[in-house]
């Protein structure tokens, strides 16, 4: 019988294989690493911005941002950060604090501070200032509320929520301010408090159509409503401050409380110092409003410089 061997390898060439081999894997190793490493910058420089329909803050449309006010001002940031990749989602404020509790990666353009709100976000310097929110009413009915006004012409939000026989539309999940708010906590659930869910033109809609009394709105609403034909009965409104608020309030963008939240708030602000005293998404917000609210606008904006104004993250 004829064996036929096989010939040997010299210790060289084995060893030569191996690190061949092993040369092969790392190579591989490096690969996979630089995908992911590529994969998280990529993920770092990516804000999904998360926008509900508010107008004219916000108007959700076909294209996304849309042609809102706020809108205008997310339209500057994208110009002015084309190092990040800009990404657009209709979603509810409820939905945008349910990604936040689980620290996704998304921001909200414009939304006022709380304390609920800052355990989960970030808050960028003022990005929107507004007159803060007032009683709105049909002036044909304005004599119903006169036990409610001050002296200063300002209502006693306590008073008017208790009085049953005024029923105002709320919208659900909407923040009004510290002070309305916490008078509507004492409230709630009451008939004559009726909420519309997520509709921000539904309790205009109902003040049109007498179904209730009064809303609570900042002096810009109407005024959209009105020109979108979205109030088809024509409305003498007048505008009531309320006491113990403020004479304006500033809306901020929010980012995920995380540390990619922190930095692109960061970069956020040093886009609006750039931005200037006077944003150019100011004057969008003017052709809103009426003649009277303008001119306290200016005033408190002159007053105030909201815009150089910085605030915590």
């Amino acid at each position: 019988m004829t064996v036929s061997a096989k010939p040997k390898q010299s210790r060289g060439v084995v060893m030569a294989g191996r690190v061949s081999r092993w040369a092969a894997l790392l190579c591989c190793l490096l690969g996979f690493v630089g995908v992911a490493s590529a994969q998280e910058t990529k993920a770092n420089k990516t804000i999904l911005w998360l926008l509900n329909d508010f107008p004219p803050f916000i108007l959700v449309d076909k294209e996304l941002p849309g042609l809102g006010f706020v809108d205008a001002a997310v339209k500057y940031f994208v110009k002015h950060m084309p190092d990040f990749e800009h990404r657009f989602e209709v979603a509810g404020v409820a939905r945008l604090q349910g990604l936040m509790a689980q620290g996704a990666p998304v921001c909200h353009p414009a939304l006022l501070r709380t304390p609920e709100r800052e355990k989960l976000a970030y808050f960028s310097n003022p990005v929107h200032f507004a007159l803060t929110h007032h009683v709105v009413i049909q002036r044909k009915n304005l004599a119903r509320l006169r036990e409610h006004i001050g002296s200063d012409g300002k209502v006693d939000v306590q008073a008017l929520l208790s009085d049953s026989k005024l029923s105002t539309s709320l919208t659900e999940g909407r923040a009004l301010g510290t002070e309305i708010d916490a008078a509507l906590a004492r409230h709630q659930g009451q008939a004559h408090l009726k909420t519309t869910g997520v509709h921000f033109d539904a309790p205009f809609r109902h003040l049109a159509a007498g179904w209730t009394d009064y809303v609570f709105a900042y002096p810009v609403e109407p005024g959209y409503y009105n020109m979108q034909g979205r109030i088809t009965a024509p409305l003498d409104l007048v505008y009531l401050p309320i006491a113990g608020t403020k004479d304006y309030t500033v809306g901020h963008v929010v980012c995920t409380k995380s540390a990619w939240g922190r930095e692109v708030i960061a970069r956020i602000n040093t886009v609006l110092a750039q931005a200037g005293p006077r944003p150019p998404w100011v004057d969008t917000q003017l052709s809103y409003m009426d003649a009277a609210s303008i001119s306290r606008f200016e005033q408190l904006l002159a007053r105030h410089s909201p815009f150089h104004s910085t605030t915590k993250p």
